[in-house]
């Protein structure tokens, strides 16, 4: 997104916290930190980012310019040298993406542009090449009493690294070994824009349910965490290889995650307690349980996800739960969504510490190739054996032309879940036809249903967009089928199981298109 950076000031993102509220500017060449307070425009930007932090007001915006940014500020008072972080206890907005070139911000041509411009917060601020001695958290936000809410847009987060230090507690109670590229705390948190890499939780305490949320670790009731465009790779932790949340909310939209790795559960995510996941991917997780997702406590919505190639070692390829008590266990739900594994073995779907029932509830209008989805194996949805049938490309989880996943999701659960954000991981509207595709990306592709013998009509075009191809021997212009009645199958060609007549119109079932 391509935007000024005085815009910032004249929206507002975080409006009524002060009236006064200051756009301050960081650039890696910029004044030292003692002249923090003057760094109002680009002239004047501040080379240190804690500084500016340090100074600014509750409503303030900071920008950031490109560059690799270390993380300097004690977390808790420790004395160890890893124990610093980019420390947060205000209502701030952080935007990244900036050019560092005056010349171009000062003639107006500093448009921001996260992806040229990369805005780099790193944990990685000893030796290079030896991750020991990186801080054991990038970003830590924070407040014990009121809560605090954060805006950060167009960043990588990357390097943060606990590495199996047996001495997890601060003095204060903190873990080190949460969240080793983000901590939130009671914190109202907006993430978007952001990549997420290379971040590292592993402890050697996995019996206290330590090393949790290599990327980010979220508690605290009052937390409410929305990440929107964000994209998490190569993380790892013993529980939650991306994220752990552990109180408060978690909404998940237009989020990638691939190679992720949690040691014992959640590849991806472990939430304990209700999680919303929609337009979202999951590429090449695993964990030992669970290889996308782990719960406690709770059940999620995954809606209009992909779910490919994601592995674990014991049980749940893609989701299990911890929950052992069979009369409080709640099932996840996934909706117009794809699961297809395509590795040689397959632990299953869904699995858990309980009974866990697979049922008609969990997946609707959603694809997949497990030939036993859940612990009981009953999935009465629609159910694709093969890699060819999906039509999708296995390295990226786009849909190709003629795939059985085009038009076929429920438009209404997209109304329901995604209210007005109903946009795909790429930005493309999911309303724009009639009906939605199943999986993370919507596509301008219909159906097709091929009609090869003579019958009375010249072009139908149905009520979701899918088109009818007629011969060249199709003359007539009327097609009068008693409502609901079969055409015969010598009508249709080997690509179209049935066409259904209903009142005036047609339906196409099995190419393309769906009988809902």
């Amino acid at each position: 997104m391509i935007r000024k950076c005085f815009f910032l000031l004249a929206v507002g993102l975080l409006s009524g916290v002060n009236a006064l509220a200051f756009v301050r500017f960081v650039r890696e060449d910029g004044l030292p930190a003692k002249y923090a307070e003057l760094a109002v425009d680009w002239e004047h930007a501040c080379m240190d980012l804690q500084a500016v932090l340090d100074i600014s007001n509750d409503g303030d915006s900071i920008c950031v310019a490109e560059g690799i940014y270390w993380p300097t500020q004690a977390v808790a008072g420790s004395a160890n040298p890893r124990a610093v972080a980019f420390i947060i206890d205000r209502n701030i907005s952080l935007t990244g993406g900036f050019p560092n070139n005056l010349t171009r911000v000062k003639s107006g041509d500093g448009d921001r542009d996260p992806e040229k411009y990369k805005t780099v917060l790193s944990g990685n601020f000893g030796r290079f090449d030896d991750e020991k001695d990186n801080a054991f958290h990038v970003v830590w936000a924070l407040d014990l009493f009121s809560g605090i809410t954060i805006t950060i847009d167009g960043f990588t987060i990357q390097d943060g690294y606990f590495g199996n230090d047996e001495f997890d507690n601060l003095s204060s109670g903190l873990r080190r070994s949460y969240g080793s590229g983000m901590y939130l705390e009671n914190v109202q948190a907006h993430i978007k824009n952001v990549t997420f890499k290379n971040n590292d939780a592993t402890s050697v305490r996995p019996d206290l349910f330590e090393g949790a949320g290599g990327a980010i670790y979220v508690t605290g009731a009052k937390s409410v965490v929305d990440l929107d465009g964000v994209t998490f790779t190569n993380n790892k932790a013993n529980y939650g290889g991306a994220v752990y949340c552990d109180g408060g909310s978690l909404l998940v939209k237009r989020v990638t995650f691939t190679d992720n790795t949690a040691v014992y559960g959640g590849g991806a995510v472990f939430s304990n307690g209700d999680a919303l996941v929609y337009s979202s991917l999951f590429l090449n997780n695993k964990a030992d349980r669970g290889g996308v997702y782990g719960q406690t406590n709770g059940a999620s919505v995954f809606l209009n996800c992909t779910f490919l190639n994601n592995t674990a070692e014991t049980d749940g390829d893609v989701y299990y739960s911890y929950d052992n008590d069979n009369t409080n266990v709640k099932v996840p739900a996934f909706l117009n969504s794809i699961i297809a594994n395509f590795k040689t073995t397959q632990k299953g779907l869904v699995s858990g510490d309980n009974d866990l029932i697979v049922n008609d509830n969990m997946f609707k209008y959603s694809l997949t190739n497990y030939a036993n989805p859940g612990v009981n194996g009953k999935n009465n949805n629609e159910y694709v054996s093969t890699a060819a049938e999906l039509k999708m490309d296995l390295a990226t989880g786009t849909i190709q032309e003629g795939s059985p996943a085009i038009n076929r999701g429920n438009k209404e659960y997209v109304k329901e879940y995604m209210k007005d954000d109903t946009t795909d991981l790429k930005g493309a509207s999911r309303t724009r036809k009639a009906y939605t595709d199943i999986g993370a990306y919507e596509t301008d592709f219909r159906g097709i249903a091929n009609v090869t013998a003579e019958v009375l009509v010249t072009s139908v075009t149905l009520p979701y967009g899918d088109s009818l191809n007629l011969n060249e021997k199709v003359k007539l212009t009327s097609l009068d089928i008693p409502e609901n009645e079969v055409l015969p199958i010598g009508f249709i060609s080997k690509d179209t199981t049935h066409v259904i007549a209903s009142g005036s119109s047609l339906t196409a079932v099995k190419g393309g298109g769906a009988n809902i």
